[in-house]
């Protein structure tokens, strides 16, 4: 039976995201700046999302007259901007963070005439936005973090008050965890594998399975669902007959 490390959280899961840059070596001393493709509309103070599948969102701003709700989406692949659903409040000075389920949280921000405390998620799969839970501190030029747990912290910035100290954090129940970095299965035939987890009461969970962390959390294969063997104690198995080869697993509400 392989023992993964010990997770503790509420709420759903989480999803803990590694971005690697690499630079080949034939590309020192030749860097440049070449054209793309221009924004739609002028803007500053807007905010450039990377989202999973390498697309970038752009949300917000201001345009010298208007404080914007456009949201545009950026291929890089055929350099071509796409307008997207509008956000549901026109701000600048906001963050946008993206999540580890492959949504982009947008907090906070003003339009001069008030600061805001609202918050926004985007889905790139479907277009749209929805609202998100509340900011305690309104709040605009402030920082984000997304936290190895998939929690977001937000600290920092500027209110109706004045300049701000206070933090805190984003939590959602529908946030993706890995519970295991690379996992070899030791344990022919069942392939057994235990966590520890605190579950958020009714909430039931599925496991996936994949070879690489790369792959979006759709392309996962479903094995089955865990089983609570002792008081926060679940277990897994594996059947699939990949003894040896390097496998991710992680776990979500369906």
């Amino acid at each position: 039976m392989r023992i993964l490390p010990s997770i503790n959280i509420r709420g759903a899961s989480i999803l803990v995201v590694l971005l690697l840059n690499f630079m080949p070596a034939s590309w020192a001393g030749a860097a440049s700046w070449v054209t793309n493709a221009p924004l739609p509309d002028p803007v500053y103070y807007t905010t450039a999302t990377v989202l999973q599948d390498g697309r970038v969102l752009v949300a917000g701003g201001y345009d010298g007259a208007h404080y914007s709700a456009n949201a545009e989406v950026y291929d890089p692949a055929s350099d071509v901007w796409t307008p997207t659903a509008p956000m549901l409040a026109g701000r600048y000075k906001h963050t946008a963070t993206l999540l580890p389920d492959g949504k982009v949280l947008v907090a906070g921000g003003d339009n001069q005439a008030y600061y805001f405390n609202t918050s926004e998620i985007y889905d790139p799969a479907a277009g749209q936005w929805s609202p998100a839970a509340t900011l305690n501190a309104a709040r605009n030029n402030f920082v984000s973090a997304l936290l190895t747990n998939g929690n977001l912290l937000i600290t920092g910035g500027q209110g109706p008050s004045g300049f701000l100290a206070e933090s805190e954090i984003y939590t959602s129940s529908n946030i993706t965890m890995d519970v295991a970095s690379p996992i070899v299965p030791i344990r022919p035939p069942t392939n057994g594998f235990q966590f520890t987890f605190t579950n958020t009461p009714d909430v039931s969970f599925l496991v996936y399975r994949s070879a690489s962390l790369s792959v979006p959390a759709g392309g996962w294969t479903i094995i089955g669902g865990p089983t609570e063997v002792s008081p926060g104690v679940y277990e897994f198995t594996d059947s699939s007959g990949l003894i040896g080869s390097r496998q991710f697993y992680r776990i979500r509400a369906p």
